[in-house]
């Protein structure tokens, strides 16, 4: 195993990350840890789950919106991207139907 290397899923695993994030920041919340250190540690590996999260949406996009040829130039190099990188990517490569964003929205300098 590499170093800094997580894991590798052909499942995308959105919908669980958020769901699990989600009952994290509940967790922290409630009694007995609202008044804790482990609401910290819940709230903390809340927000990891919610980035894996988005990067697992953003792997789904690029399998809905690439074309073969860019999907399989995408997975090859996915180490070579940041999130942000292949979310860029696919929105400059996907049809035109799929629309582009506005790079100069609130929403998108936040991600910045």
């Amino acid at each position: 195993m590499k170093s800094g290397y997580v894991f590798t899923s052909y499942l995308n695993s959105f919908r669980y990350l958020t769901v699990d994030a989600d009952t994290l920041l509940r967790l922290a919340k409630d009694k007995p840890f609202s008044e804790s250190f482990y609401r910290t540690q819940f709230a903390r590996t809340a927000a990891l789950l919610y980035v894996f999260a988005f990067e697992g949406l953003i792997n789904r996009m690029a399998g809905q919106f690439l074309g073969d040829k860019d999907r399989d130039f995408a997975i090859e190099n996915e180490k070579k991207f940041s999130t942000l990188d292949k979310l860029d990517f696919i929105l400059e490569r996907s049809p035109k139907s799929v629309g582009k964003m506005d790079k100069s929205s609130q929403q998108w300098r936040q991600l910045r």
